[in-house]
């Protein structure tokens, strides 16, 4: 349980909420931008991506992507042969066997990276 927040944290915070609210659309924008980018690029090689809302990670589901692999092993494969890190939805449950075949990509990233990040992603299918 958290009783405090650092102060160099609050001081931040506190000088953020000054900023301009173009700063915050903006960004808005821009994590929008980089979702439908992902997103779509994605769909276009074949993989089933799950909507997401109020997040900067995407989902894939590998067994409606016609991957029938578990989620770790997809990872694993994909950091190491294709340079795509990703989580599986399995390291994020309590009881991991009762997980879905789902993994998590985040796209907060350059709209340059994530392109390269879908070609890696359509090799590793």
């Amino acid at each position: 349980m958290t009783f405090t927040t650092p102060p160099h944290l609050q001081a931040a915070i506190a000088q953020g909420l000054g900023w301009d609210k173009a700063w915050f659309d903006g960004q808005a924008e821009g994590y929008q931008s980089a979702y439908h980018v992902l997103r779509s690029g994605l769909m276009e090689q074949g993989f089933h991506v799950l909507d997401s809302e109020a997040t900067y990670f995407l989902c894939l589901d590998l067994h409606q992507s016609g991957i029938d692999r578990p989620g770790i092993e997809f990872c694993l494969e994909a950091v190491k042969t294709f340079g795509v890190a990703a989580i599986p939805l399995k390291s994020l449950y309590e009881k991991p066997l009762e997980a879905p075949p789902i993994i998590r990509l985040c796209f907060a990233k350059q709209e340059a990276v994530l392109r390269d990040a879908i070609g890696r992603l359509a090799q590793a299918r």
